[in-house]
């Protein structure tokens, strides 16, 4: 409880920090979960999240269903998360699946644990800095930044935490707390698999910052090895059969091995035409615009993430390409961490050159940021101002919401085995086995199928093309089905209970669907 006695004043920064905390957490977790509710996230990935969180809460260990196929070319069966990424941090979440909506109470954690990020920035300016309303500046900064806002509000994603973490772990270093930099540490490295790579060179370059050789060696060593283990040893060990990382193979079927990309980087040209994209050119503006442009540039920390950076712009494939995900969620916390160093970067230039015009350049740091924030809130962010908005995915409103709850609500919850349509994942994810339609006909208990609204662009997107020539295909074979009976239907909803083997021969799918 405050102090408010005569004489002491009122926290302000940490008064106004909190506020904006607050309301980052309702608006964010509001956006989040109507996003959610609205049918626009699915099982990619909330769906697959929550379930291994369920299975794990319920007993029966660290597995999901993986729609995409699998030993012996088989969709839909169930393996070990760690086949797929070693975010064995979802195990300590099973807590979160004893009550409620196992999907709704991890959006809300992940938006709680991002938003005390902004403490810790709180902290760390304050540390290095000392100025406690600079550090609330740069608090609210943080909260306010669009990159920060797009990976909370896509799904969950343990690695999206790990930004917190990585925050926590400097903080921890800066403040001469080292045994709470190996907690914050192992909270990081279990998010996913090759975290450890740029978590070892923050805390080697801190610890080597501030002095101490040894234990920069120590914070380098450990988690490169636990990378090392999960990525050569532990995920080959859960992929029977298969004897590489996936994310190796999309490498390797882009014709871009290690080999490969060290070659290319000893070219500069070649590693300009490839890595200075206009999108990847787009994606720094928007990540630095925020931040002053340059000023983070001026620490060599910031150069830290050079290695996450190029594991997702050097791969063969769209989305990570782009900021309106979470894979460039290690981005930012080296990034925080490069605008703090650069105040005390530009203040050592300004004492050595020009002593007296200090206060002009901190004039002009901090113009840069605000203007900056200011612009990208404006021009590059989720709310509904910005071109860039994400708004109608809360706004627009499934007209059939109320079928479907009643349809779902249909299954009986101790059902072992489901079916269901992308677009459900949200909703349906808290039984042993959830397969996406049309795999796992013959062994389901239940079928929920929503159908999308088709637009016009429909014949240019393969993906909803093929799903719906897959769904008029599907309906009519469960409907005629001996082994089927329908339970549901109202409009695009439906929904199938199997009462018997199923013995007619399935139609052929099409193949260039989400999970096929």
């Amino acid at each position: 409880m405050m102090n408010t006695a005569p004489g002491r004043r009122w926290p302000w920064p940490e008064i106004i920090l909190w506020l904006g905390l607050v309301f980052y957490i309702v608006i964010i977790s509001w956006f989040s979960l109507g996003r959610a509710h609205n049918f626009n996230a699915g099982w990619y990935d909330l769906g697959i999240m929550s379930q291994t969180v369920w299975n794990v809460g319920h007993g029966r260990g660290f597995t999901f269903t993986n729609p995409e196929i699998g030993p012996g070319g088989v969709h839909g069966t169930n393996m070990l998360r760690s086949a797929i990424h070693a975010d064995y941090l979802l195990v300590l979440l099973a807590p979160l699946s004893w009550f409620g909506r196992t999907a709704d109470n991890l959006l809300v954690f992940q938006t709680l644990v991002l938003a005390a990020g902004a403490w810790i920035v709180f902290r760390l300016t304050k540390m290095l800095t000392k100025s406690a309303w600079l550090g609330v500046f740069l608090g609210l900064v943080y909260l306010a930044y669009p990159p920060l806002q797009f990976a909370n509000l896509f799904d969950f994603h343990s690695v999206t935490l790990a930004i917190t973490f990585f925050l926590a772990a400097a903080d921890a270093v800066v403040h001469r707390r080292d045994r709470m930099f190996w907690l914050w540490v192992a909270l990081a490295v279990i998010t996913k698999e090759q975290v450890g790579i740029t978590l070892g060179l923050l805390g080697s370059g801190l610890y080597w910052w501030r002095g101490n050789r040894g234990r920069a060696g120590w914070a380098l060593v450990v988690p490169w090895l636990w990378t090392a283990s999960q990525i050569f040893f532990f995920i080959p060990l859960s992929r029977p059969g298969q004897t590489s990382h996936f994310i190796f193979e999309k490498y390797v079927e882009a014709e871009s091995s290690p080999g490969t990309i060290l070659n290319t980087l000893f070219h500069p040209r070649r590693a300009w035409e490839l890595l200075a994209t206009r999108v990847h050119l787009q994606a720094v503006a928007q990540l630095l615009l925020p931040l002053g442009i340059v000023w983070p540039l001026l620490a060599p920390i910031t150069a830290l993430l050079l290695p996450e950076l190029l594991l997702y712009w050097w791969w063969d494939s769209p989305n990570p390409q782009t900021l309106f995900f979470h894979y460039h969620a290690l981005f930012i916390p080296f990034l925080f961490l490069g605008l703090v160093f650069s105040w005390r970067v530009l203040r050592r230039w300004f004492e050595w050159r020009w002593p007296s015009g200090w206060r002009w350049g901190r004039a002009m740091w901090v113009a840069a940021v605000l203007v900056g924030s200011l612009l990208s809130l404006w021009k590059f962010s989720p709310w509904p101002w910005s071109p860039q908005t994400r708004w109608p995915q809360v706004a627009w409103k499934e007209e059939l919401a109320p079928q479907v709850a009643e349809a779902l609500a249909m299954i009986p919850s101790q059902a072992k085995a489901v079916a269901i349509t992308q677009n459900l994942g949200a909703h349906i994810n808290e039984h042993p086995v959830v397969q996406i339609v049309p795999n796992g006909l013959q062994q389901v208990e239940y079928v929920a199928i929503l159908e999308r609204k088709f637009g016009p662009n429909t014949k240019t997107d393969a993906h909803r093309r093929n799903e719906r020539i897959m769904l008029e295909q599907l309906i009519p074979w469960l409907r005629d089905s001996r082994g089927y009976r329908q339970r549901y239907h109202a409009e695009r909803v439906w929904l199938f209970e199997r009462v018997g083997a199923v013995i007619e021969p399935e139609p052929v799918w099409p193949t260039n669907i989400l999970g096929r």
